[in-house]
């Protein structure tokens, strides 16, 4: 199960997907251990933080069922590392976008808004700043931890560009692109946090990957990909 705001009204959802499936899943694996387990984490795990970016080893402090229940995942894979021998890899994914997207993300609503010409509502007038991560950027982060194996028998990395971006700067370039967009500004929602920014230099060092794709180019590729396929997303 994905997604905070939805762990905040249904979190046994979580505690039954989330947590309980990821032990059966990894318990299932005692008598055919796989080499590697590349599991998703979240930034969630860190929680409302002051002091950024923020880093692997930094403390973390969930601040609801779906956070927590990420944590529970990194700790479960910590514990069978050891027994099992295995690798495991744990990436926390900050803000993935682009496509294929999740409707339920930031993108995809305003878009989705644009096209059926209907308002989007905007949180605390976009006061926020979220670390933006394409996905193509994370595939290629992937598969090069598929190919290294030169870290540790549990390792985590966060999977992030480096460069939060405001809200309201991605809307403008959106207006840009677009044109109008209905846009109603409401109150900060209880799950949000006010700013998510991960260091990446740990999977850069270990990939040998340098530059993640320029955040413009990302969002025309998020358009462009909408446009062709919107009939699949304007219900």
């Amino acid at each position: 199960m994905v997604g905070v705001r939805y762990s905040l009204e249904r979190p046994e959802k979580y505690i039954s997907a989330n947590i309980n499936s990821f032990f059966n899943l990894l318990n299932s694996f005692k008598n055919h251990k796989p080499k590697k387990i590349i599991y998703a984490s979240s930034s969630s795990v860190y929680g409302e933080t002051k002091k950024f970016p923020v880093f692997e080893k930094d403390n973390l402090n969930p601040k609801n069922i779906y956070a927590l229940s990420k944590v529970n995942n990194e700790q479960m894979a910590e514990v069978f590392s050891k027994n099992f021998n295995t690798k495991f890899v744990g990436l926390r994914l900050f803000t993935v976008f682009g496509e294929m997207g999740r409707p339920d993300m930031f993108l995809f609503k305003i878009l989705k808004s644009y096209y059926k010409k209907k308002i989007f509502y905007l949180n605390n007038k976009g006061n926020h700043f979220r670390d933006f991560t394409y996905i193509q950027d994370v595939k290629t982060y992937i598969l090069k931890l598929i190919q290294n194996n030169n870290y540790s028998n549990h390792e985590i990395f966060n999977i992030c560009s480096n460069r939060p971006l405001n809200l309201i700067k991605v809307i403008n370039y959106l207006k840009n692109k677009l044109g109008q967009i209905k846009i109603k500004n409401i109150p900060i929602h209880k799950a949000d946090v006010y700013k998510t920014h991960g260091s990446n230099k740990k999977i850069k060092k270990i990939t040998k990957i340098n530059q993640n794709t320029d955040y413009k180019t990302t969002i025309d590729y998020t358009i462009n990909w909408y446009e062709k396929y919107k009939v699949f997303n304007l219900d």
